[in-house]
């Protein structure tokens, strides 16, 4: 087992830096799967077995049922990441991961006002400066964001 690996023993002052650097993917990744949670709290409580809205043709394809599988999996990659992992490889890990993406999408909604907007375009310019940042990494030899 690698140095500062295992639960909780990566809480350290001096690692400070790596959670702010990690945060707004922590923070991202949280809000996502919490709102998918919260829109339809039976279909979290039964592990997808029963659904509020089931059958129902108007649900936002983030919200709908197909959808489970990736937010739980979403859900325990973060779990495992933020308690057990060194924290600044959860922006990586996570740029792989389709739910990210089509949580930022659906921010963009047919719905989408106020703090919505401002929280769309503030996810869509860290996705642009994280891609742009690392390709400027990697071009100059450095290891990625």
């Amino acid at each position: 087992m690698g140095r500062n690996t295992g639960f909780l023993r990566y809480y350290e002052i001096k690692q400070i830096p790596n959670f702010l650097m990690a945060a707004p993917m922590i923070t991202l990744s949280t809000v996502g799967i919490y709102s998918y949670l919260m829109h339809d709290t039976r279909r979290a409580l039964t592990l997808g077995r029963d659904s509020t809205y089931a059958g129902r043709s108007q649900t936002p394809p983030y919200m709908s049922q197909a959808m489970f599988p990736h937010i739980v999996l979403w859900a325990v990659l973060l779990l495992s990441n933020v308690t057990t992992m060194h924290i600044q490889i959860i922006t990586r890990a996570f740029s792989c991961l389709p739910p990210v993406y089509w949580f930022a999408a659906h921010q963009f909604g047919d719905k989408a006002h106020g703090l919505r907007v401002g929280f769309a375009r503030s996810v869509t310019t860290f996705f642009v400066m994280y891609g742009l940042i690392g390709v400027i990494l990697f071009a100059n030899f450095f290891p990625p964001a």
